[in-house]
């Protein structure tokens, strides 16, 4: 299955108009060589748009621990390329992900589950 039509590159997307596009997509690619952080794909499942991120984030390991399939070799280009198309031919496998996503984000990375880590810490340290 070709993937030329089915993906469309994105930049320079204002903050305000990010919700909107988590909200209209069905994944969210960074394909990133050493990103600290790379904050797009977990903001993304927040809004159940499946992440699709290289080993080279440093949300990899947060997004591996939702799922398995959305992590690929950074600069292999033949690994992504796969992934998207596993997505792309299975949409059912698509869905699945989406609600997985969500649900991770919302049980682990919603601001109270932050707030409540938080006080926590601060809690151990008295």
């Amino acid at each position: 299955m070709p993937l030329r039509g089915l993906v469309t590159v994105i930049k320079d997307v204002p903050p305000g108009e990010m919700s909107r596009l988590y909200l209209n997509h069905n994944v969210c690619v960074l394909p990133a060589v050493n990103e600290p952080l790379g904050i797009s794909p977990l903001e993304a499942m927040a809004h159940g748009c499946v992440p699709l991120v290289s080993t080279g984030t440093g949300a990899a390991g947060t997004i591996a621990s939702a799922g398995d399939g959305m992590v690929f070799a950074q600069d292999d280009v033949n690994d992504l390329t796969e992934k998207l198309r596993r997505f792309a031919q299975d949409k059912q496998l698509l869905h699945k992900k989406s609600v997985k996503v969500r649900e991770f984000a919302n049980s682990k990375l919603s601001p109270a589950v932050f707030a409540e880590k938080l006080v926590q810490l601060i809690e151990q340290e008295k």
